[in-house]
């Protein structure tokens, strides 16, 4: 695909632009201001925290060919900024809302040249993502992932993207850029901040996933109910297939009051009401063994995937490959074939320690969870929390180590700006219950301490960080990834013995 580079009379058919600036082919387009090309548009709009109208004199010395900003109007009309005929500008009504299609326009429409399946929910979003793109290559397509761990490509090649969900023309952009490397199945991780953000309009999603809604990001959104409000919102903007966790309690009582403009397909461990059902399941360190009955297909699955959650990643996964897939063999033959996700309840090598993102009181829940069921001894877990994030979820947290967990290790977790003694003193006021616990802000120390715990049939989870390389305290960002400092400390303690 390599779509026609359009004029701006073409992107703006609403105004009659004089001669020669209707004519004129537009570079690039983006959003940020230091990213302007020599001839390219820089979106100016308001956001809440910056007004990207302070930057167009910026934007116009770094070459921009056109400013689009708000119109305080209800129509769109061309300005001239400074009152200079090289500074345009158009001002358009609600560009917000309007944007997701002039970037769609303006870099070809490349949702459309993909099938293109979009997920929410506030945890398994990665996993789901990864899992999914893992059976379409081996089915033979060319696929990618996009998220939290970047734009994952095939034989290991990653595009950077700097956050879960990229800003609205990025993500043009870089759908664009798939389309020319011949990428023809894409799986979109959807924040929340996304959604309400409007980072993903213009997008044609073949399909739309929600996977759990659970307290996260209230630091942001102000409330539960508007936090869900704004993941299910995503839902009813539609898509020819929905996918939805009908073992969620909020979601499964959404579903049904919802304007939804496609068909929704459930899918479910314990709910009886489900499209999709795992039946027969059994859990060991070693993997999951269920039959998955769906709507079209039913299979008998066996994957080196740990963890109830983990099921309910691979339903979902399950959910979307049935309504494309014909062949029953297929779909169970690359499922049983996917890989556990870096990060994601991962196993260091083979021992009893596991690695896992679980941020939020629902995911760590899930992880301990999913841990006691191969667990004989002890079950250890080593986590914290983030600082300058959701103050309210760390008691929570704490509640929920102490409830689950045989022994808890409170340590640092990205405490950025905060001091980390305090978040702390936070997490601990919420345990409850009377088992040991070891506070040791040093992270690779406390994951020490937790190694040294352990004993025959104990299990040890390090909670928080999963698969980041990086460990921020007052504003710097240092090297850390848990799972190589774990293997790293397990090693040396093989060598004093």
């Amino acid at each position: 695909m390599n779509p026609k580079r359009l004029t701006l009379a073409e992107l703006f058919p609403e105004l009659s632009l004089p001669s020669p600036l209707a004519e004129k082919v537009p570079a690039d387009m983006t959003l940020d201001s230091r990213d302007v090309v020599n001839g390219g548009i820089f979106c100016a709009v308001r956001g809440s925290t910056i007004n990207r109208e302070d930057f167009m004199p910026q934007a116009f010395a770094a070459g921009a060919l056109l400013v689009v900003k708000t119109s305080e109007t209800d129509k769109a009309h061309l300005e001239l900024f400074e009152g200079r005929e090289d500074r345009p500008v158009i001002s358009v009504p609600d560009l917000r809302k309007r944007l997701g299609v002039l970037a769609s326009t303006f870099f070809g429409h490349p949702s459309r040249a993909l099938r293109l399946v979009g997920v929410t929910g506030t945890n398994g979003k990665t996993s789901f993502v990864t899992l999914l793109s893992q059976c379409w290559r081996a089915l033979g397509h060319r696929a990618a992932s996009l998220g939290t761990l970047g734009c994952q490509l095939d034989h290991g090649e990653t595009i950077a993207t700097g956050m879960t969900t990229a800003d609205v023309v990025e993500n043009h952009r870089l759908l664009a850029q798939l389309v020319k490397k011949g990428v023809t199945h894409v799986a979109m991780e959807v924040s929340s901040h996304g959604v309400d953000q409007g980072r993903v309009a213009g997008l044609a999603f073949a399909a739309k996933v929600i996977t759990n809604i659970t307290r996260d990001h209230l630091d942001y959104h102000g409330s539960m109910a508007q936090y869900a409000e704004t993941k299910l919102g995503f839902m009813i903007e539609g898509a020819p297939l929905l996918v939805a966790n009908a073992d969620d309690a909020l979601i499964a009582n959404a579903i049904p009051r919802m304007q939804l403009s496609g068909p929704c397909s459930r899918y479910a461990i314990h709910a009886a009401q489900a499209e999709v059902r795992a039946l027969q399941c059994s859990y060991s360190l070693d993997g999951i063994q269920a039959r998955i009955q769906g709507e079209i297909h039913h299979i008998q699955l066996n994957t080196a995937l740990v963890g109830e959650f983990n099921l309910s990643n691979v339903l979902a996964v399950f959910a979307v490959l049935e309504q494309e897939v014909a062949e029953t063999s297929a779909v169970q033959t690359v499922l049983n074939a996917i890989q556990p996700v870096p990060g994601r309840l991962q196993r260091v090598g083979d021992t009893s320690v596991f690695v896992d993102y679980a941020h939020t009181p629902d995911a760590l829940k899930n992880a301990l969870v999913a841990l006691r069921a191969h667990c004989e001894g002890d079950l250890i877990v080593v986590f914290g929390c983030g600082g300058d994030r959701d103050v309210g979820k760390r008691p929570l947290m704490g509640e929920m180590a102490s409830t689950l967990a045989d022994q808890v290790i409170i340590t640092s977790d990205n405490p950025r700006s905060e001091p980390a003694d305090k978040i702390l003193e936070q997490i601990k006021a919420g345990m409850t219950a009377d088992i040991p616990v070891f506070v040791e802000a040093d992270r690779r120390e406390a994951l020490a301490l937790g190694l040294s715990l352990l004993s025959t049939g104990d299990v040890l989870l390090v909670a928080g960080k999963g698969h980041e390389q990086t460990q921020e305290i007052a504003g710097v960002k240092m090297p850390f990834h848990d799972a190589s400092v774990l293997a790293e400390l397990m090693a040396g303690a093989h060598e004093t013995e």
